[in-house]
Order: C-alpha cells, then sequence, then structure tokens
C-alpha cells in the first residue's frame, strides 16, 4: 500500500504490507492515519487521500497484479489552540513570582 496523492501540510501513514490466507474471501485490516494541518481557532477542513495498493504472490514476487487506487475523503473539525499550554505555564510562573514578591516586602 502506498500513498499516491495527500495535499500540502497533511500528514498521513497507511500500513506497509497485508498477507492473506490463499483462500477466496479472506480479507485483512489495513490502517490509514492521517494528522490535519495545525491551525488557531475553529477549523473545518477536508482533504482528498489517495492510496494505490498492488496484489503480489507471497512465495514469487514476480508475479504481481494490477495496481488499483482508492480516495478517501478525510474531515477533520473542530476548535484548535496550539501553544494555550505555554501561555498558561507561563501565567502560574507570574503569579507565583508576584506573590514571592509581595511576602518579601511584608517581611521588610
Amino acid at each position: 500500500l502506498n500513498i499516491v496523492s495527500i495535499p500540502n501540510d497533511w500528514v498521513a501513514l497507511v500500513t506497509d504490507q497485508l498477507v492473506l490466507e490463499e483462500r477466496a474471501g479472506s480479507t485483512a485490516t489495513a490502517y490509514l492515519v492521517v494528522k490535519p494541518p495545525k491551525s488557531f481557532g475553529y477549523h473545518n477542513d477536508e482533504a482528498t487521500i489517495r492510496v494505490s495498493m498492488q496484489p503480489v504472490y507471497a512465495d514469487d514476487y514476480s508475479k504481481k497484479g494490477e495496481i488499483t487506487s482508492q480516495n478517501f475523503l478525510v474531515q477533520s473539525r473542530g476548535f484548535s489552540t496550539p501553544g494555550f499550554d505555554i501561555i498558561l505555564f507561563l501565567g502560574a510562573l507570574a503569579s507565583i513570582s508576584f506573590i514571592i514578591s509581595l511576602n518579601r516586602r511584608r517581611k521588610k
């Protein structure tokens, strides 16, 4: 399995290989993991990811089938606040520093 096309700023990973039994109707599961681009605020993004696959006989790699492709429409919707944890950390650090400086002034 290979990812043929993916939009800019999107990241996708797909299962490399699947091994199927010789009997008819055998199945396996491939995993497609997608990471949308990061942006601040609300987003409602859609992307089409194209994955190709080619069957190969396990005992003889020279015997290959036709390459077929599938398109997957992926939607990423939600609210994102990248870096918000850093702002909270700096605010907490400033608050602690302020409290310590107030305690030092009262002791003098």
